[in-house]
């Protein structure tokens, strides 16, 4: 026999079901409630906005001939500025019922009538003003930097006349390792990787042993470095960078300890700067300041010659003439015509050298090198002693006009 359902089990779930289908209808019956208060007051609003200039009480005693005040489409120009007024009137005639502000008639308008609006025309038109209301002023959007994917690199750095502490501040501050040695050992392994995200990762924990472990980073620096170098040479742009900014952090922080490895450096540097990309001659000539500023000049000054004196392209040979204006500016014209260690005489050979450029850019920053070094004393003592003797009359005719 089929089991009994107990009947006070029963009842139970009736009155369950019963106050569950009572609760619902309460929410409903709330919400639609609750939505019509909103709706009226929203058409409240708009009325006060856009039609303040009408009294309801005046419309409401005007007999037969009313004024119907419907809203038109806003027309906008070029800008998006509504300039039209949001209301157009249209006189509606035979029309013996009150009017509302916003153009309802009663049931007893005629139903042939051209002009009869309804409420679903109503309130399409209110459609229309929503949104139209003034916004607050919003700040302005600032131009999206291009260089935002690698902490908005390398700005252009400024002369050191300009801007001494420009060039001296690290691009980046990485924190110290745990077990450097460890670092070391994935750095290298990194490095060699394919993926050029592992690569990036690797130039970090250079910057990181560079910064804070200089003694367990310089017995293997040779290798080290020849890594760095291979990835400045790196066709993807961010790997590039990240390897060129290592090179500045190196030169900031081991400062002595990359003497050695300066011709090579410097070198691949200035022929990075022969590419046409803007960002990348950026992040070359900050990681050239880096050195010019923490590294011996005249060690500074031979690896620039060797490599971008006589070069073919003009971007290197710019470069090259740059950084000589900049190792002039820091070290002054006193310095620089000391006469010590040779460095005079390489100096103005190649200086003049540039201010004879066919490149105007070129003979620029080699002229203003030039000019910087006229006003000492002893600088026509020192042209006469180290100048070519074919190139004398054109540098002392340069001279001239930068004096006049």
């Amino acid at each position: 026999m089929p089991s009994r359902v107990n009947p006070a089990f029963e009842r139970g779930l009736q009155q369950i079901e019963k106050a569950h289908n009572e609760t619902v209808l309460a929410r409903a019956h709330s919400l639609s409630a609750k939505f019509e208060k909103n709706q009226e007051e929203n058409i409240r609003a708009i009325k006060s906005t856009f039609m303040p200039h009408l009294n309801l009480t005046d419309a409401e005693s005007k007999g037969s001939q009313q004024t119907i005040y419907v809203p038109r489409p806003p027309e906008k120009n070029l800008r998006g500025v509504d300039r039209s007024h949001p209301l157009k009137p249209i006189q509606n005639k035979g029309i013996n019922s009150n009017v509302t502000a916003l153009g309802s008639c009663s049931s007893s308008m005629t139903p042939t009538t051209e002009t009869t609006v309804t409420k679903k025309k109503e309130r399409r038109a209110l459609s229309a003003f929503r949104g139209l209301e003034p916004e607050p002023p919003s700040e302005p959007i600032k131009p999206r930097n291009k260089s935002s994917r690698f902490r908005r690199l390398l700005t252009p750095p400024e002369l050191f006349s300009t801007a001494s502490n420009t060039a001296e501040q690290p691009l980046f501050q990485e924190e110290a390792l745990t077990t450097p040695e460890l670092g070391l050992m994935q750095a290298f392994s990194l490095l060699k990787a394919l993926d050029w995200e592992k690569k990036v990762a690797g130039l970090k924990y250079v910057r990181a042993l560079a910064e804070h472990h200089e003694e367990v980073l310089i017995p293997k620096l040779h290798d080290i470095v020849l890594l760095v170098m291979q990835e400045v040479k790196n066709p993807r742009s961010a790997v590039a960078r990240a390897a060129m900014a290592t090179l500045g952090h190196m030169y900031i922080h081991l400062k002595k300890a990359m003497h050695k490895e300066l011709d090579s450096t410097v070198s691949v540097l200035l022929l990075k700067a022969g590419e046409s990309n803007n960002f990348i001659r950026d992040d070359v000539e900050r990681a050239l300041g880096h050195m010019l500023q923490n590294c011996n000049p005249k060690r500074a000054l031979n690896a620039l010659v060797t490599t971008g004196i006589g070069h073919r392209n003009a971007a290197v040979r710019q470069c090259t003439a740059l950084n000589l204006q900049k190792l002039a500016e820091l070290m002054k014209a006193p310095r620089v015509l000391s006469n010590k260690s040779d460095f005079t005489r390489l100096y103005l050979v190649s200086i003049s050298q540039l201010a004879l450029d066919a490149a105007q850019d070129v003979r620029f920053h080699a002229r203003n090198s030039l000019r910087l070094l006229s006003t000492h004393k002893d600088f026509n003592k020192m042209v006469d002693k180290f100048i070519p003797q074919k190139e004398k009359p054109f540098i002392r005719s340069i001279i001239t006009k930068l004096r006049a």
